[in-house]
């Protein structure tokens, strides 16, 4: 498993699912600073899951186009919302407008979010096998878990105690994290079996 395909898919995964983690933990918190409309964030909240579900068009994507093609739009997706949906929200725009485009982009989010769940093991099981792939993605799922419990911290010392950067720079900076997995995918990652037959 120590792999160069294994440690990159899983820097990749783990870099990337920051953003969606974030979204879809804070954005009923996060709305509350620019809606007053308590149904309209309930509704949010609730069609996420619609959304996340969706996570099949994922798979059928993999099967007309390559891994790089589709886990690079999934990033780019990422990259949008992270940096966009901060500046839209603080434009000088009618209410309506501006939950029109947080309701579609925090959509958006979830879809991405439902999207690593399904493209993750379709390469690992592509790269490693039918068998090693299961043995590789139940290891490389922990991105989920280890990304969860940083963002906690994160969350506890720059949003609260060190820098308070807000809602707006972790966008911004996960964001990032999803341009840098969208480098290495582009630059350095290789779709190429890891184990011969």
């Amino acid at each position: 498993m120590c792999t160069k395909q294994f440690l990159l898919i899983y820097l990749m995964n783990f870099l990337s699912i920051f953003l969606g983690i974030f979204l879809i933990g804070s954005e009923k918190e996060f709305g509350k600073d620019h809606f007053t409309n308590e149904k309209f964030l309930s509704l949010v909240a609730s069609c996420g899951g619609i959304f996340s579900a969706l996570r099949f068009i994922w798979s059928f994507l993999l099967d007309k186009f390559k891994y790089k093609v589709i886990y690079g739009i999934l990033l780019a997706m990422q990259v949008f919302i992270g940096a966009a949906l901060p500046y839209f929200l603080d434009q000088e725009i009618s209410t309506s407008t501006k939950e029109a485009i947080f309701f579609a982009m925090i959509m958006a989010a979830f879809f991405c979010e439902g999207g690593h769940f399904v493209l993750a093991p379709t390469i690992c099981g592509k790269l490693f096998g039918a068998e090693g792939g299961i043995r590789v993605f139940s290891v490389c799922y922990s991105f989920c878990g280890c990304a969860s419990l940083i963002n906690i911290v994160l969350i506890d010392l720059l949003f609260d105690e060190w820098l308070d950067i807000g809602f707006e720079g972790f966008c911004h900076v996960y964001s990032m994290l999803s341009l840098l997995s969208l480098f290495i995918l582009i630059f350095i990652f290789r779709e190429e079996k890891a184990f011969l037959k």
